[in-house]
């Protein structure tokens, strides 16, 4: 009896399946695009809060020194001569600030490393656009070699970071050797990339597939149509309120990027 009881019920769960699926699928498309809708009505409500926030940004950048730190390429005029001079002087500075320790070389090993990942020109609103770390800034590796009066550091990332209060250019470990009395490293200097943040199109709805009105066979969704041809209408209507303050939200990713490198790297004790 058992065994006929199961067999019955199997067409009944079976086709639940596929219905389950279909409301999952409409649910999917209305829950997108009501986040999508969300975020332009954000963008224009907070518009003036956003601008405060890029303002904010820019005052930071200006406190901290970041731009002395880490210039943007265009501003990073000394060439290649000069910045090793200037890298050279704040080693000595450092040195004798702290002492213990003196410069015995530094030297460049390569030409600045451009990233070949270019950044789109634009991209539609909606679009999850991330900037990677290469996007961002440009590098240059050195090579140096430190004395010390007595013997190296143990941890020698976390002195060269001690340093970098007193070196103005931001300097990275990335390898070194500890032998006696010596240290031999090599590090990388930074450069903000010159670019853009992808101007922002309006959100492709065509990525949002619309089902069909005739196929919507239960109360789920025909409810999340509803949802999805509202969300589709005011998407429509609020894109150019949106338009004018997109650039401070470009403005505001940007700077975001790059405060993020900074501070990954920084120290700011």
């Amino acid at each position: 009896m058992l065994f006929v009881m199961l067999l019955l019920a199997l067409p009944t769960a079976f086709s639940a399946v596929p219905s389950q699926q279909s409301d999952i699928a409409y649910e999917k498309v209305a829950h997108h695009l009501e986040l999508v809708r969300n975020q332009i009505e954000l963008t224009i409500e907070n518009h003036a809060s956003l601008a405060k926030d890029v303002a904010k940004q820019e005052r930071e950048f200006s406190g901290m020194n970041i731009y002395q730190r880490v210039p943007t390429a265009r501003d990073d005029t000394k060439d290649s001569r000069a910045l090793l001079a200037s890298l050279r002087a704040d080693l000595v500075r450092s040195a004798e600030k702290h002492s213990g320790f003196h410069l015995e070389k530094i030297r460049f090993m390569a030409q600045w490393k451009s990233s070949r990942h270019s950044i789109p020109l634009e991209l539609p609103f909606d679009t999850d656009f991330r900037l990677s770390e290469e996007q961002v800034v440009d590098y240059r590796p050195l090579e140096f070699t430190i004395d010390f009066d007595t013997s190296t550091p143990r941890d020698a990332p976390a002195w060269l970071r001690a340093q970098q209060l007193v070196i103005r250019r931001l300097l990275v470990p990335v390898s070194w050797q500890r032998r006696g009395k010596r240290l031999t490293g090599r590090a990388r200097i930074y450069r903000y990339r010159d670019f853009e943040y992808p101007k922002m199109l309006a959100p492709d709805l065509s990525h949002y597939s619309t089902p069909d009105a005739q196929t919507a066979h239960n109360v789920v969704e025909q409810a999340a149509l509803r949802r999805i041809r509202q969300y589709r209408q005011e998407i429509v209507k609020m894109w150019p309120s949106c338009q004018p303050y997109l650039d401070n939200l470009r403005a505001f990713a940007r700077n975001d990027a790059r405060m993020n490198f900074f501070l990954k790297y920084a120290s700011l004790e």
